[in-house]
């Protein structure tokens, strides 16, 4: 299975701004961030309720275009994160170091939520159509977020093992004990 390719690209604009320095904002970024997420999750949401009902009126072709679209609007909400509230920064200046993967987990939970959603939207919306169809939903009884995860194993796996290989070197350079912060260094 290949992975999303507005997966693939919000991943490397995380890394990317993971790597960027910048001043820590100084207005409420929680709340920007919460917003921007719901209001995505809203398109998201929006753009699956109209391809539903473009399938039950006979349009599946236009419900097929649209699967696109829920993986493009939290492409847009992520960069929105990134790029309007300086993410990267704030989560640097507000998270301690010495938590292994604390950084990096909260850095990428706002796209986990938001591409979440757009698998559950893609799920919906693959349901109705099949069902219009006629034919049989395989999978049905899997989670749409499971089903992401797993199609997307590809690029999340070594993503995951080279940040937490990064962070952990990063904790045993500013480590007190000797033998392990000089190997790090």
């Amino acid at each position: 299975m290949v992975p999303d390719l507005s997966l693939l690209l919000a991943l490397i604009l995380g890394l990317a701004a993971m790597d960027a320095q910048g001043a820590a904002p100084e207005e409420p970024v929680l709340l920007g961030i919460g917003l921007t997420v719901f209001l995505t999750i809203l398109m998201v949401r929006g753009v699956a309720r109209r391809a539903q009902a473009a399938v039950a009126q006979g349009q599946a072709e236009l419900a097929k275009g649209a699967l696109l679209w829920t993986g493009g609007w939290s492409l847009v909400g992520w960069f929105f994160v990134l790029e309007g509230w300086s993410w990267a920064p704030y989560v640097e200046a507000q998270v301690g170091g010495g938590w292994w993967m604390a950084q990096p987990l909260l850095f990428f939970a706002p796209g986990a939520l938001m591409f979440a959603e757009s698998w559950r939207a893609k799920a919906r919306i693959e349901a109705s159509i099949l069902a219009a169809a006629g034919l049989p939903r395989e999978g049905a009884l899997e989670s749409p977020v499971r089903r992401g995860l797993r199609r997307n194993a590809l690029a999340l796996v070594p993503v995951t093992v080279l940040l937490a290989c990064i962070d952990g070197l990063r904790i045993a350079a500013e480590s007190s004990v000797p033998w392990l912060r000089e190997p790090a260094r």
